[in-house]
């Protein structure tokens, strides 16, 4: 398995890693056949996935009702005012 050009030569059947907000992760992965001899596979399976990118924080200097949405995160908030 190569991440983002790193080769990473493992039986692990999963890897964590990360590359924060807005940053690329690519991932390359081969198999291997045990069998006899063994030998690497022909062909390989790819990705390029791009993280979500930080989301821009709104001031909240005034009354109103503020949303932020990253991906799959959603904050709604209401600023009232005080007593």
């Amino acid at each position: 398995m190569s991440i983002n050009g790193e080769w990473d030569n493992t039986t692990n059947t999963f890897h964590n890693s990360s590359v924060g907000a807005g940053n690329w992760s690519n991932i390359t992965v081969w198999s291997w056949n045990a069998t006899g001899d063994g030998n690497m596979s022909v062909i390989n399976v790819s990705d390029n996935v791009q993280a979500p990118a930080t989301p821009i924080a709104t001031p909240i200097d005034t009354i109103g009702v503020y949303q932020i949405s990253a991906g799959n995160f959603f904050l709604k908030n209401s600023i009232t005012p005080g007593l």
